[in-house]
């Protein structure tokens, strides 16, 4: 985990903390304290930017990323009205950016082949 501070002016209640953000992404406070990714100090709490979190969610694969976003800004309308404009933007941009990018499928014969081949070398 690395924690940075804000670069720019940026209302931290905006972004969960650890277990807010474990919460939402259905998992336990010690799998986001240890993932590789940025967090924000604020005061005592560590805070996950949507974009992590929402990245985290994707690994995770415990919730789908559509219901973690929901409620990301969800937070943040709750607890930073001001920041929700800032918020929404992420997300829309960090969905957006994600659409195109499944997993390539692969027929049952092909995926065969590829298999004896590799068993076989």
């Amino acid at each position: 985990m690395t924690v940075q501070t804000l670069s720019y002016e940026r209302d931290p209640a905006a972004f969960p903390t650890l277990s807010e953000a474990a919460e939402m992404i259905g998992v336990d406070k010690s799998t986001v304290s240890r993932a590789d990714i940025d967090v924000v100090q604020a005061g005592a709490n560590k805070r996950v930017l949507p974009t992590q979190l929402l990245t985290l969610a994707m690994t995770k694969r415990r919730r789908p990323v559509t219901q973690v976003a929901a409620e990301v800004i969800s937070y943040a309308r709750a607890h930073a009205p001001a920041e929700l404009e800032a918020v929404q933007r992420e997300v829309d941009e960090f969905l957006d950016s994600q659409r195109g990018r499944e997993t390539p499928s692969i027929s049952r014969d092909d995926f065969l082949d590829e298999a004896r081949r590799l068993l076989t070398a």
